[in-house]
């Protein structure tokens, strides 16, 4: 009975969704409780998998390829057609261009359009070849000047307007297993950080000459690790990782997240021991807070490592991905069989809980932090957020 209640409350929403302003926090909910009034949007032809800058646009894959589409309406702005599935994309800064890439180990950087009524499907602006192993991640450097590619085997990077390259390509393999997970460049652009999925340590790299700096380890205070996440501080000094270690040969695992310093390679501190794998980590926007993904989410000042707020879910399950909204003063974690939940940091209670679906693969706030939007299971999912305590 209460399963079909919360179908039925979920097919109701659905019918009377419409846009309205955040609400205030009423009485905290409960973590399994689905939140139906808070959908407002939905939209069925494909999911989700980057918001624009500015909320307005997401772009969803489809059968056929992926779409443009309006926030606020869920309807299309434009058709991106692709010969191959198109598995990431990533708007520019100022949301005017957005490179998509798939199974064919190609990037196309395409314009997009403004909105006015006479709309033109995006067009091919620069077409980057990458290898001919697929490409996992795509996206715009901080300034929109330059565009990182990565593939099972390389990380490049490009000049957003001419496609040619202006650092050295790294092979990962080199260094990382067969595995490799992901890159990310910081905010001046000048540092890349690597990881792979086989949990070997992190590396650090100069993104204009392709040198390997530091491989973030410390034997001292992690005699094995296996490393599940990494992240920069906003302005790139910092580096955060969460992990699974073991002090020596005989103890027992721990899970901890780790600050280095990026210009070093040295670590600076180790937070407090979590109870479950931190799969997930993210600084806020001022770079103040750390936010940390492992069965729930638990805040750390970004500086000493010590925890600014309880526990804030307890699930023994993995966090894929958590960010805060821009204010910094709300948190959301999203995964498989996790849910979406959004969490009020002042009050620590959770204001959300965005789980009509079993499995997120992504989540992302607007600007204003009024508005969340989920991918799931080929769908996407919008969601009013509470405006948290005063």
């Amino acid at each position: 009975m209460a399963q079909a209640a919360k179908i039925f409350a979920f097919l109701v929403s659905l019918y009377f969704a419409t846009c309205r302003p955040g609400s205030a926090i009423g009485d905290p909910l409960e973590e399994d409780a689905f939140d139906g009034k808070s959908l407002v949007g939905r939209f069925d032809s494909g999911q989700c998998i980057c918001l624009s800058p500015d909320g307005q646009r997401f772009i969803a894959t489809t059968k056929s390829g992926a779409v443009i589409v309006d926030t606020d309406t869920c309807k299309v702005i434009a058709p991106i057609t692709t010969d191959t599935q198109i598995r990431t994309a990533g708007f520019s800064p100022d949301g005017t261009l957005v490179v998509i890439s798939g199974t064919d180990g190609v990037a196309h950087v395409l314009e997009v359009p403004s909105g006015k009524p006479a709309l033109q499907p995006v067009l091919p602006l620069a077409h980057f070849y990458s290898t001919s192993t697929s490409i996992t991640t795509a996206a715009f450097s901080s300034d929109g000047r330059e565009i990182m590619t990565v593939s099972s085997e390389w990380v490049r990077i490009w000049d957003a307007k001419t496609g040619k390259h202006t650092a050295p390509p790294i092979r990962t393999t080199n260094v990382h297993s067969e595995n490799f997970a992901t890159a990310k460049l910081s905010a001046d652009g000048k540092l890349l950080l690597t990881q792979d999925l086989n949990g070997h340590p992190a590396r650090l790299w100069d993104a204009r000459t392709g040198k390997m700096l530091f491989v973030l380890e410390d034997k001292k205070q992690a005699f094995m690790s296996w490393v599940y996440c990494a992240a920069f501080s906003p302005d790139g000094k910092r580096i955060a990782t969460g992990e699974e270690y073991k002090r020596d040969l005989s103890s027992t695992r721990e899970y901890a997240c780790f600050m280095w310093d990026s210009k070093t390679g040295k670590v600076l501190f180790r937070t407090p021991r979590t109870q479950w794998p931190p799969c997930s980590v993210a600084f806020s926007s001022d770079g103040s807070k750390l936010a940390v993904g492992a069965g729930g989410v638990r805040i750390f000042n970004a500086s000493s490592g010590e925890p600014t707020s309880k526990q804030m879910g307890n699930f023994s399950l993995v966090s894929r991905g958590v960010k805060f909204t821009r204010d910094g003063a709300r948190v959301v974690t999203f995964g498989p069989y996790a849910h979406a939940r959004v969490w009020d940091i002042s009050s620590q209670t959770l204001i959300l809980n965005a789980s009509n679906c079993d499995f997120i693969d992504f989540a992302a706030f607007n600007p204003e932090g009024t508005r969340l939007v989920t991918g799931a299971e080929g769908r996407t999912y919008l969601w009013t957020v509470p405006r948290g305590s005063k």
